[in-house]
């Protein structure tokens, strides 16, 4: 077997795909035509989003020519941003500034280097990850001047902008009427569902694609509908979570020179802390409850000073028949 001890594998899904295509779009028109058309991605977490700019990263990274160091693509992934000052100094820590965003008195000095650096490196692309960050818990004033920062940034650099977060990152667009006039694409990450067959079927191709790539095809037959109803039970359909699942199985049978198996999943998920009444790959498939997705997780700006601005997404909830037919409970 192949050891994935650096990389795990990346199943490029169509939406995936139309994706990264994109990206280069936005370059192809910031380079050839000084058009700086931007775009926002929203979804879930585990659903892509940050692999698809790490992976998009590995195939524009930064490198050295006779001139000097060239950067086409900044990924960043917003940790901290209380005020315009912070995110400055963290777009500038990302292109490897000389300074790592000191000795500047104010942030009209750090936007100026910044819009000096990403010239001479040639940036092309920038992606904001974790975007959402921004909205929580921070005031109108700062989530505003943050928006009015990316706006000017876009205007002075010409550099398009890739925003990406939770579902509620949309609103540091919206709350921005010319910043939202540069957002040319908006593209939300499909959810897999149990209950529409092209989605099950998407999901299947997912399972399908990462089960190649551990080399356990032979133990995770995706045309066993069984099996896959289970894998989608134990992780509602999400990527990171059935990646993580397949993964573990695969490195199970390498560290214990083991054949693999899918009957090896149930002792996997019960060392996960899942106890035999609610592992659905111990119990009996008309036990098993499947849950799926049937809105997005939403912020409330009025609970944020409450602890609990986070809305859950609503849940609709199904059993599984003898005849591996789904019905809802819920």
């Amino acid at each position: 077997m192949n050891q994935f001890t650096e990389k795990e594998p990346y199943i490029l899904s169509p939406d995936l795909k139309y994706l990264r295509e994109k990206f280069d779009e936005l370059r192809i028109h910031k380079k050839d035509f000084n058009t700086a058309n931007c775009m926002i991605i929203t979804g879930e977490s585990g659903s892509g989003k940050s692999e698809l700019a790490k992976r998009y990263l590995k195939i524009y990274p930064t490198f050295q020519d006779q001139i000097g160091t060239k950067q086409p693509v900044l990924h960043l992934e917003i940790k901290m941003a209380n005020t315009v000052k912070d995110v400055l100094v963290s777009l500038l820590v990302g292109i490897n500034d000389p300074q790592m965003g000191n000795g500047a008195r104010n942030a009209s000095e750090l936007f100026t280097r910044f819009v000096r650096l990403s010239k001479v490196i040639k940036l092309e692309l920038i992606i904001l990850d974790e975007v959402q960050v921004i909205i929580e818990r921070r005031s109108e004033k700062v989530i505003s001047g943050i928006g009015d920062l990316f706006k000017d940034l876009i205007k002075e650099t010409g550099i398009p902008i890739v925003f990406m977060g939770m579902p509620w990152a949309r609103y540091l667009i919206d709350s921005n009427p010319q910043l939202n006039g540069r957002i040319a694409i908006r593209h939300t990450m499909p959810t897999f569902k149990v209950s529409e067959q092209k989605k099950f079927e998407g999901f299947a191709s997912l399972v399908k694609g990462l089960a190649k790539s551990y080399e356990l095809s032979n133990a995770i037959d995706t045309s066993n509908k069984e099996l896959l109803l289970r894998l989608f039970a134990f992780s509602k359909g999400n990527v990171r979570q059935v990646s993580r699942l397949l993964r573990s199985l695969f490195i199970f049978c390498t560290i214990n020179s083991k054949q693999p198996d899918s009957k090896l999943l149930a002792d996997i998920v019960e060392s996960l802390g899942y106890s035999e009444a609610i592992n659905p790959f111990k119990q009996k498939i008309t036990d098993v409850v499947i849950e799926e997705n049937l809105t997005e997780s939403d912020f409330l700006f009025s609970h944020r000073s409450k602890g609990n601005s986070i809305v859950a997404p609503e849940i609709a909830k199904f059993r599984i028949t003898k005849e591996l037919k789904i019905y809802s409970i819920i």
